[in-house]
């Protein structure tokens, strides 16, 4: 008899395992086919109609829970100008994100907002952010935070995070820490303090032996052909120095005038727009349609339908250094 209890016991939970697998499947598969649905009328210039599947498509999705689903929504209907319906969009990421603890979506979600031209909201989720780093005591979420806050525009809160991240990276003897505030000043224009973080970073590591020294060298001295480089999800200065939203889909980038060329020559800005006339195609399909070189010379202008700057780390957008300005 107790056998049979406990049989019908084990057949029950593994009912309620299929079940439960099934009912995700489906809800997944739901949210997939609506974003299929909106992207679908999106390229037929059905803006209701793509309004309504992007909706359906998040409501499946934040009643899973499930936060990433939500994003591309989010985007969609900022693309197609329904802002209000993007702000709200990006409040349950935030949301979803922060209660479960999940740093990455709410900053996400920051800039999501910002992006939709919600700057308070932004940061708010940017500050909300930056009680969970120091809630997790997370030097690398600190440096994510510091640069959330630099893409929304608030550089003086960004720079009180790299003078924080510095001191509490020098407390743990830990080089890539300060090395990162370094390149968080660097992107709001500070070389030289920056240079002395750097400096300081390359001491830590040679105080921690030879193969530190020389994890530091390849940090420091890398080398790449994008804009910018992708690393753990977080984005570091690539041949740009530097970058800023101007506006919601204008994005100025510095270009670095210290890479030389093959030929011997050193970059040029003009060589970003050679690149970019040349894979014309490649970069528009990235979501970047238009670049243009600043009245200074030195600065370039690109024109973006998505606020997410890793695009310019992707292999499509390489930079032929030419040192040309031809």
């Amino acid at each position: 008899m107790r056998s049979k209890i406990i049989e019908g016991f084990l057949v029950a939970i593994l009912f309620l395992m299929v079940f439960s697998a099934l009912s995700n499947s489906l809800a997944g598969n739901r949210v997939i086919n609506s974003k299929v649905q909106a992207e679908k009328y999106m390229e037929e210039n059905n803006k209701d109609a793509a309004k309504k599947f992007f909706i359906i498509c998040s409501d499946f999705a934040e009643k899973d829970g499930n936060w990433e689903q939500i994003i591309p929504a989010g985007f969609g209907l900022a693309h197609l100008k329904y802002n209000s319906d993007s702000q709200r969009l990006w409040g349950s990421v935030r949301d979803l994100a922060f209660n479960q603890d999940n740093l990455r979506g709410v900053l996400l979600a920051s800039n999501g907002l910002a992006y939709v031209g919600a700057f308070k909201e932004a940061l708010e989720a940017a500050d909300l952010g930056l009680g969970m780093t120091k809630r997790q005591e997370n030097l690398e979420g600190l440096y994510m935070v510091g640069q959330s806050f630099a893409s929304i525009g608030s550089s003086s809160k960004a720079y009180k995070i790299a003078l924080e991240l510095r001191e509490r990276a020098i407390q743990k003897n830990d080089w890539e820490g300060i090395l990162r505030a370094g390149q968080l000043l660097q992107r709001l224009n500070r070389d030289y303090k920056a240079r002395s973080y750097f400096k300081n970073a390359r001491i830590v590591a040679q105080e921690l032996g030879k193969d530190q020294v020389s994890s530091f060298k390849q940090r420091i001295n890398y080398k790449t052909d994008t804009l910018l480089i992708q690393e753990k999800g977080l984005y570091y200065p690539g041949l740009a120095k530097n970058w800023e939203f101007s506006s919601p889909r204008s994005l100025v980038l510095k270009i670095r005038n210290n890479i030389k060329c093959f030929n011997g020559n050193f970059l040029q800005p003009a060589d970003v727009l050679f690149s970019y006339q040349k894979n014309l195609e490649k970069w528009q399909r990235l979501g970047i349609s238009s670049a243009e070189l600043m009245d200074d010379g030195q600065r370039i202008h690109l024109t973006m339908d998505t606020y997410m700057v890793g695009i310019l780390s992707h292999p499509d957008t390489y930079i032929q250094c030419t040192g040309s300005n031809e």
